[in-house]
């Protein structure tokens, strides 16, 4: 039997190699959010090496396109803080908010002379 890296990662690689050339970045993210999380980054045509050579062998997430070459794109325009969306209706940006100035926080309320 042939863990992830010597028989999936070849297998994926083979069958996008088509689609997406074999310049396309990959990035093969293993055992994400457990202790032991590794990754690597790559083409389509080097990734089974750089799999191989890490020995990754189980819970691997594939993530393939030219989206990972961070030369080519721009950052998401939809978690821009002027971007509004249902979540995030377009408002007029006042003064920024501090505790000082927030008339909910008690440190704002008006004292009163004793």
């Amino acid at each position: 039997m042939r863990s992830f890296g010597e028989a999936r990662i070849q297998k994926i690689a083979g069958e996008l190699i088509p689609y997406y050339r074999e310049d396309c970045p990959v990035a093969v993210c293993y055992r994400t959010t457990w202790p032991d999380q590794d990754k690597v980054t790559g083409t389509l045509k080097d990734i089974v090496q750089k799999v191989r050579e890490k020995k990754f062998t189980r819970t691997a997430l594939v993530l393939v396109g030219y989206v990972l070459d961070s030369k080519e794109f721009e950052d998401s325009y939809l978690y821009d803080q002027d971007q509004a969306h249902v979540y995030r209706p377009k408002v007029k940006r006042g003064p920024k908010r501090t505790v000082e100035t927030s008339i909910a926080h008690p440190a704002a309320k008006k004292k009163e002379p004793v």
